[in-house]
């Protein structure tokens, strides 16, 4: 099966959103009045659902997207739904399940809520930037630029925010990778540093289906051991969490 720049992308980002008049403070202080708004919000609700769509770009200059998907994302205060394509992700207090309905799937990893596309502490991106720049948009738009390519923030270049300043919502994140990386299929290609946009649209404040949220919905514990359920019964289960794979003296276990 092929692997797409999009999931690539984002396999990387996982591993690592106006109040005040333009020229009254510099932009670093903008932004982090801002962005503490932007968490403000958030916190305050804490059930979130929106539509979601993802651009892969082959660097940091072109404007054709090599792959673009659309999404969901649903989060609650102590889970996170999100749905790409035939990928569906639910990561919750004790565990992350990633569903790939194409290859009938599940794979069971350890808890990464803190692992979020969507990840509300942006104000802390102030702490290892050198640069901030920003400029103001058409439609209460204003959108902060991150500069971290003479600061040690390794995994990006830059970082770009586009934030509503009407209700402070998050619009639009661009990663600009440091890393040059082959997203082509082809052994023979230049390494690029590649580009991902995310943007955010049609917030709500309510969770339509809260049970893509729950994890019973997926799978279930039966002798110490978790089984897939209901319409996903006869996908293949990969439990991969730590707990599951070492017993307390090192030893493999492999779920068994």
């Amino acid at each position: 099966m092929k692997t797409t720049y999009f999931f690539i992308l984002i396999t990387f980002f996982l591993k690592s959103l106006g109040g005040i008049k333009p020229g009254a403070v510099t932009p670093a202080q903008m932004a982090l009045v801002d962005l503490k708004k932007v968490r403000a919000y958030y916190e305050a609700n804490p059930a979130i659902s929106m539509d979601t769509y993802y651009m892969a770009f082959n660097d940091h200059q072109t404007l054709q997207p090599a792959e673009a998907k659309y999404g969901t994302y649903m989060r609650t205060s102590n889970s996170v739904y999100t749905k790409i394509l035939h990928v569906e992700t639910i990561s919750s207090a004790d565990m992350t399940i990633n569903i790939d309905h194409h290859d009938k799937l599940i794979v069971i990893g350890d808890n990464q809520v803190s692992q979020d596309i969507f990840p509300r502490n942006l104000d802390s991106l102030l702490i290892h930037n050198t640069s901030v720049s920003f400029k103001n948009l058409p439609g209460n738009e204003r959108k902060y630029s991150f500069d971290f390519t003479d600061s040690n923030f390794g995994e990006y270049d830059k970082i770009e925010l586009t934030i509503d300043t009407k209700n402070f919502t998050l619009t639009k994140m661009t990663l600009y990778f440091s890393a040059a990386m082959n997203l082509s299929g082809d052994y023979e290609g230049e390494d690029k540093k590649p580009r991902m946009e995310i943007l955010y649209k049609n917030y709500r404040k309510t969770i339509s289906n809260p049970a893509l949220l729950d994890r019973n919905t997926y799978v279930t514990e039966k002798n110490g051991k978790l089984l897939a359920i209901g319409k996903y019964k006869t996908y293949e289960l990969s439990d991969l969490r730590n707990k599951t794979r070492f017993k307390d003296k090192g030893q493999k276990t492999n779920g068994k």
